[in-house]
């Protein structure tokens, strides 16, 4: 028997600091997404012309490769994000962490690992130099102009998304009342 005017269980978030963090982790994708994608348009328009003589490109082409860039970028984020968030999400809660550095460091280590997990789906002649080579984690350690760009597509965007989460979560998080032991 049902009452008057209740609902089936829906698969909501119950609590505010649940919501939070589902907030968190979708601005934090967003962010994220948005950060790598500024670089990606900077570089398609100087850094990377530059350096291969290159013919430019009109903006619209590069438009419209940042939008479709943007996107992908955010769906595979949130798809290889979402577990270990969750995870670093009740430890926070667990451990009371509270800092936003650990955040960041979060942040840091899930952007680098997202870029070595997707080295190898960049394209094979993606080098800032216009040598043609394979995209492995081994080629982009031996060359310093692949690794800054790797860190400032990878590293510097899950940063970003781990301080993005912090100021997302805490702000939608209770209050945190803590009531100290009085003396009588």
């Amino acid at each position: 028997m049902t009452q008057i005017g209740s609902s089936p269980a829906r698969p909501v978030p119950r609590t505010k600091s649940e919501r939070g963090a589902l907030l968190g982790f979708f601005s934090a994708a967003a962010i994220s997404s948005l950060a790598a994608n500024i670089y990606i348009f900077v570089a398609m328009s100087f850094g990377i012309q530059q350096k291969t003589g290159a013919i430019a490109r009109p903006i619209s082409e590069q438009i419209v490769f940042s939008f479709a860039f943007l996107i992908g970028y955010a769906l595979f984020v949130i798809i290889l994000c979402a577990f270990p968030s969750i995870i670093f999400h009740f430890l926070s809660q667990r451990f009371r962490i509270i800092h936003p550095i650990w955040y960041i460091l979060f942040g840091v280590v899930l952007g680098g690992t997202f870029g070595i997990l997707s080295a190898p789906f960049f394209a094979p002649d993606w080098d800032p130099e216009g040598a043609i080579a394979p995209v492995t984690p081994v080629n982009m350690i031996a060359n310093p102009h692949a690794l800054a760009a790797w860190a400032w597509l990878f590293i510097l965007p899950g940063a970003l998304g781990g301080l993005t989460y912090w100021w997302v979560e805490r702000r939608a998080a209770p209050p945190r009342i803590d009531i100290a032991p009085t003396r009588s």
